[in-house]
C-alpha cells in the first residue's frame, strides 16, 4: 500500500479484540479456542459493557493462560469493537466475539496470509454455523465468499464476511482512521458491512480459503434476536451505508447504494411472500419503494403480495365452508 509507514514487527504480533455483554455462557468456549492456537504471539483484550453475570470473573481466571487485559467501559458492539483497537498493541488485529470459536490454526494462517500480501490491509476466513452446543450445522456462505481481490460491489449484494473470521492491519486504525461506526440508537447492527465497506473502497481484500472459525446461532445473540425486518437481506444497513458517505463517497455513486436497497427490498418481499408471510412481503415493498419509487421490480412485487393479501381470507372462509361437518339436525333445534 503506498504511503505507508514501513512495516515494523512487534511482540505480540496480533491483538484479539473480544467485546462482551452478559457472555459468561460461551465466554470460556471463545477463549479456550484463543488458549488453544498454534500462533502464540498475541495478546487478548476483553471489552466489557459492565456485564451483571460472571463475565469479568470467567475472563480473569484466564489471566494464567492467556496474556489478557480486561477493560470496562459502556459500549455497544461498535464502540468496544473501536475501543479494542485503541487499546491494542500488535501489528494485527483479530476480532472474537464472545459466543464464536475459533479452529486453532486459524491466527497462524492469517498471519502468513497478511505477511505475503502487503497490499491487502484485512482478510477473512471461511467459517461453520454452529448450535448452542457446538455442533455444527453447515458451511456459512458455502461457496459464495468473495475471492481475494476488489469486493466492494459484491459486499452491497450481501455482507459475506463474518467479524469472528477477520484480522486486519492496525494501519486501518492507525493511519486511514478507519473505525466501526456507531450502532442506531433505536437498535440494529449493519456496523460490520459498513466497516468493511470503508475498507473495500480503497483496498482489496483477502480470503483465506479454510474454515477456520465457527459462528453460533442462538436465541439470545444478536443475529437470534433482531427479528423478521433485518432479513433475510439486511436492509437497514444499507440504509445505513446510504446515511454514511465514508462508506461511499468518491468511489461508488449514491444511485448504486439506492438501487442495492431496492434490490434488498425485492428479494425480502418475494423471500416473506414465498413464506406466506404477505404483510411482510408488503411492508418490504412498501419501505423499498421509499428509496426506489420508479422500481418496476418493487410495484410488481407489491401488487403480487396485495393481491395474495386480498385472496388469502377468501381462500380461508372457502375452505372453511368446504371443510365444515354436516349439521347436526337434533342440535339445530336444541335437542
Amino acid at each position: 500500500m503506498a504511503g505507508r509507514t514501513p512495516r515494523v514487527v512487534t511482540s505480540p504480533r496480533v491483538t484479539v479484540v473480544v467485546p462482551s455483554y452478559n457472555g459468561a455462557r460461551f465466554l470460556p468456549r471463545a477463549l479456550d479456542s484463543i488458549a488453544a492456537q498454534t500462533f502464540r504471539d498475541y495478546e487478548v483484550v476483553v471489552v466489557d459493557n459492565y456485564s451483571t453475570d460472571d463475565t469479568e470473573k470467567i475472563a480473569r481466571s484466564y489471566s494464567g493462560r492467556l496474556p489478557l487485559s480486561f477493560v470496562t467501559a459502556e459500549s455497544n458492539l461498535a464502540e468496544a469493537r473501536d475501543i479494542g483497537m485503541k487499546h491494542a498493541r500488535g501489528e494485527y488485529i483479530a476480532f472474537l466475539d464472545t459466543d464464536d470459536e475459533w479452529r486453532p490454526d486459524k491466527l497462524r494462517k492469517q498471519v502468513e496470509f497478511l505477511d505475503s500480501h502487503r497490499d491487502i490491509p484485512l482478510c477473512h476466513t471461511c467459517c461453520e454455523i454452529i448450535d448452542e452446543d457446538s455442533n455444527v450445522l453447515q458451511i456459512r456462505h458455502d461457496g459464495l465468499l468473495p475471492p481475494t481481490g476488489p469486493c466492494y460491489y459484491k459486499l452491497l449484494e450481501h455482507c459475506w464476511i463474518t467479524i469472528s473470521t477477520v484480522m486486519i492491519r492496525r494501519t486501518l486504525f492507525t493511519e486511514d482512521g478507519i473505525l466501526f461506526p456507531p450502532l442506531p440508537k433505536k437498535g440494529g447492527a449493519g456496523e460490520d458491512l459498513r466497516f468493511y465497506l470503508q475498507v473495500a473502497r480503497r483496498y482489496p481484500l483477502g480470503l483465506v480459503d479454510e474454515v477456520l472459525a465457527g459462528y453460533r446461532k442462538t436465541s439470545t445473540g444478536l443475529s437470534g434476536v433482531a427479528g423478521w425486518r433485518t432479513g433475510p437481506q439486511d436492509m437497514r444497513a444499507l440504509e445505513l451505508v446510504l446515511n454514511e458517505p465514508q462508506c461511499w463517497e468518491g468511489f461508488a455513486p449514491r444511485e448504486t447504494i439506492l438501487q442495492a436497497i431496492t434490490r434488498a427490498a425485492a428479494y425480502n418481499s418475494a423471500y416473506w411472500r414465498n413464506q406466506g408471510m404477505n404483510l411482510r412481503a408488503i411492508w418490504f415493498a412498501g419501505k423499498g419503494l421509499r428509496h426506489g419509487p420508479f422500481s418496476v421490480l418493487l410495484w410488481r412485487e407489491l401488487s403480487i403480495s396485495l393481491a395474495k393479501g386480498a385472496l388469502s381470507p377468501m381462500l380461508f372462509v372457502k375452505r372453511r365452508l368446504i371443510n365444515k361437518p354436516a349439521a347436526n339436525k337434533g342440535a339445530q333445534y336444541g335437542c
